[in-house]
């Protein structure tokens, strides 16, 4: 009898994103890209959010709104990027426009990527150190 390994060991899911469905592998690399790209894309979005007094002060109001349309729009350009290279090109500008063209929705969507993929890497690997500890005793 063979012992079916891809079975018991699973790291691409289903994911629905805009109405559509996508195989996403979770593995190392794209753990690592995923939170890369929150954490990046995050900032971006706080910094325009919270663009201090001092800075505000010493700029324009046209300065100012150039600032956060910039950071807004480097956000969004980080993010696009990224569905374009996992779920294929095209795909980050029909999710930005399916979720009424809003950068935060994106954000939110990378960060439950990211905690998919976080919690089935965690799982791989407590599954191997048990399996490890049950071998030795």
């Amino acid at each position: 009898m063979a012992i079916n390994l891809d079975e018991r060991v699973k790291n691409t899911e289903e994911v629905v994103i805009a109405g559509k469905t996508y195989a996403v592998a979770f593995n190392d690399k794209f753990e690592k890209e995923v939170a890369n790209i929150g954490l990046v894309a995050d900032k971006m979005i706080s910094e325009a959010n919270g663009i201090t007094k001092e800075k505000a002060e010493e700029m324009s109001l046209e300065e100012q709104e150039k600032y956060v349309a910039k950071s807004f729009e480097k956000a969004r350009d980080l993010m696009t990027g990224f569905f374009d290279k996992y779920l294929g090109n095209g795909e980050g500008n029909r999710i930005y426009h399916h979720f009424h063209d809003d950068t935060k929705s994106l954000s939110k969507i990378v960060g439950i990527l990211y905690d998919a993929a976080h919690k089935e890497n965690t799982k791989n690997q407590k599954q191997r150190r048990n399996k490890f500890l049950s071998n030795k005793r």
